[in-house]
């Protein structure tokens, strides 16, 4: 009897530690004022962090934690351009901080990190990558862009019936959305 009993009270140990262990909250932090683009930002990068992290929880928050890990959208001052961005960490690498020169360069630098992650951004579709185990390594996201051009134009071709002539208001909104992660910022 001794020995069925140590083996239920393993196995209810296992089982609690496999279903007790909670996932990391990482808050995707926005200011209360941000701008619109600023907040699809916020919600963008957590959406599509979930599907590479699986183990860790993302979600769009207006203050940083005071301990753990934080991504901070913001948009700063001294870049070379509106559209400019950088991302880089702070607090020994627990903090990753996107900052961009305008509320639409925080959207593209959020698309630009998820493109390093191993994220396709297309006109039709988005390519997921494969899903990644363990710890969320911050450091590791550092990047800096500045566009080479100021106007980068995408153009919706109408010569043929199932191009945009024939699109509905959900059509036009999902191709813009796209055109926005491939960091066009202008149309045709």
């Amino acid at each position: 009897i001794s020995m069925r009993s140590s083996s239920a009270r393993i196995l209810s140990l296992l089982l609690l530690a496999s279903f007790g262990v909670k996932a990391e909250r990482i808050p995707v932090v926005v200011s209360p004022r941000a701008s619109e683009p600023e907040k699809l930002a916020a919600a963008q990068l957590a959406e599509h962090l979930k599907r590479v992290y699986p183990d860790h929880e993302f979600a769009p928050a207006d203050r940083q934690q005071a301990s753990g890990m934080s991504i901070l959208l913001r948009v700063g001052k001294n870049l070379p351009s509106p559209e400019a961005f950088r991302i880089y960490t702070q607090r020994s690498g627990s903090v990753a901080v996107l900052e961009a020169g305008s509320g639409r360069a925080v959207l593209f630098a959020a698309y630009a990190l998820l493109e390093k992650l191993g994220w396709g951004f297309y006109l039709s579709e988005d390519a997921a990558p494969p899903a990644r185990t363990g710890p969320v390594r911050l450091e590791e996201w550092k990047l800096e862009d500045a566009p080479a051009f100021a106007d980068r134009v995408v153009f919706d071709w109408h010569n043929f019936l199932s191009s945009c002539s024939t699109w509905e208001l959900e059509d036009w909104q999902r191709w813009i959305g796209q055109s926005a992660k491939m960091r066009f910022n202008a149309i045709m």
